[in-house]
């Protein structure tokens, strides 16, 4: 049938429950099962599962907020009836991202459970059920084989009576602290590192923060950094990273504050590690042009809205883009940028917009604090520091003769002028050279003296 927008319905089926340990006081786990609308082969009924997937997604954060689980890890298990599941969570992300509000973490956490075709049919051989979970809080520990059929069998069959093959997943809980250190590391990853990482949440930040502020004197210092470090076992970044990322912050400490916006700051569409699923979803809009008019933009909304969304709300959602006065299309590299600024998991879009930011920036000149821009500059570099790989800071202790590569895979590979603007620019920014650094050309003169001898200083 279709709804009262002439929109083409499914009747498809929805359980959520909230399981209790009987034996342990772990948190408790969130389960949703769901049958997805039929025909994974039929474009046309994307629209109508990504509309299913942003009900779940609604309900799922209303049901958690309910039950005061917001936090609680979820599992969700079904037959999605899809052969890309990243497109139909990348669509259905754009949906409820573009609505500003608050969203549950897990349209941007989950992960899934590897699998081989689960239906092989006369009519198909794809995978189409599955078991997505949130990885920050559960690891899976052992994933059953699906079965593998001789060329030309399909099921149902006598030993296999369902057209779905079972998927069968054993999980491992993660303790409290491995997920409070693992909240750590998404924030100094994201700070001062370059891979890809997942949005936190609000909570997830105040978790982070408190992992890092070990006194609880709601400031971080250095002591607080090097404990943190020496607890995440930081091999990705460079010996003195504490003292580097002290330094681009007022008084060398970090407050609550100036921890998310050092946060705000370097998290953007780039970072995001499962911005591949927005990718897809603006080939779903675009039906393979390299750009979108807003028109249709809308108009696709307007399909793959939830029923609850008026006519008005869908008009609020393009708006929210906040596009430059006069540009009537968007490509894809604008799509996936003001769909993440349009609405953070941890915080309303309003209060993370370009406006609000330049707001921030002049009241924070009024009170004497470090501009958004100046904070910006000085993190953007140490992430370049940590990232060049020509060479690792040694700590203090370390003889300056031990300086080394990691990177190196030839003496002809070595980028002198890198190094020298690494150094170079690490001063202009009033950031301290490397403790007891010889000057850049004499560091230059001993690593090409010692490159065939070259050794990672950890």
């Amino acid at each position: 049938g279709s709804d009262d927008k002439g929109r083409l319905q499914r009747d498809r089926s929805c359980l959520m429950v909230l399981l209790q340990w009987r034996y342990t006081s772990a948190p408790p786990l969130v389960v949703v099962s769901t049958h997805l609308a039929k025909d994974p082969e039929d474009r046309s009924q994307t629209a109508v599962r990504v509309r299913q997937v942003t009900q779940i997604v609604e309900a799922l954060t209303e049901f958690t907020a309910l039950h005061s689980v917001a936090e609680a890890p979820v599992v969700l298990c079904g037959d999605l009836n899809a052969k890309h599941f990243g497109e139909i969570r990348g669509i259905a992300r754009t949906v409820w991202q573009m609505t500003g509000s608050q969203l549950h973490k897990f349209l941007w956490c989950a992960s899934d459970v590897p699998t081989g075709n689960t239906s092989i049919t006369k009519a198909r051989q794809c995978r189409i059920d599955a078991v997505q979970y949130l990885s920050g809080q559960m690891e899976v520990i052992e994933v059953r084989d699906v079965p593998r059929l001789p060329h030309g069998e399909v099921i149902p069959s006598a030993e296999h009576p369902s057209d779905h093959f079972p998927v069968v997943v054993k999980f491992r809980m993660k303790d409290a602290y491995q997920t409070y250190r693992e909240l750590g590391r998404a924030w100094l990853e994201c700070v001062a590192g370059q891979e890809k990482v997942h949005p936190l949440t609000q909570a997830d930040l105040r978790s982070a923060f408190e992992f890092f502020d070990r006194d609880k004197s709601n400031s971080i210092h250095r002591h607080d950094l090097e404990e943190a470090c020496c607890d995440l076992q930081c091999g990705n970044f460079f010996s003195d990273i504490q003292q580097v990322l002290l330094d681009c912050f007022p008084e060398q400490e970090i407050s609550y504050e100036d921890f998310i916006r050092a946060y705000e700051i370097r998290m953007n569409h780039e970072r995001i590690r499962s911005i591949g699923e927005l990718e897809k979803a603006f080939q779903f809009f675009a039906g393979g042009r390299r750009t979108i008019p807003l028109w249709q933009l809308e108009e696709a909304f307007r399909e793959i809205t939830p029923i609850s969304f008026s006519d008005a709300e869908v008009k609020e959602m393009i708006r929210r883009l906040d596009l430059p006065l006069g540009v009537e299309e968007v490509d894809l590299h604008s799509f996936c940028e003001v769909v993440c600024r349009a609405s953070f998991p941890h915080r309303d879009r309003g209060a993370f917009s370009r406006r609000a930011l330049a707001e921030q920036d002049t009241c924070g000149k009024h009170l004497g604090r470090q501009s958004t821009k100046d904070l910006g500059a000085k993190l953007m570099h140490l992430s370049e520091l940590n990232n060049s790989r020509c060479f690792r800071i040694p700590s203090p202790s370390r003889n300056p003769s031990t300086w080394s590569t990691n990177a190196l895979a030839s003496p002809s590979k070595f980028d002198s002028d890198k190094l020298i603007c690494d150094l170079s620019t690490e001063a202009s920014l009033g950031l301290p050279m490397p403790p007891r650094s010889p000057s850049p050309m004499t560091l230059i003169r001993q690593l090409n003296g010692k490159v065939a001898h070259c050794s990672t200083v950890e």
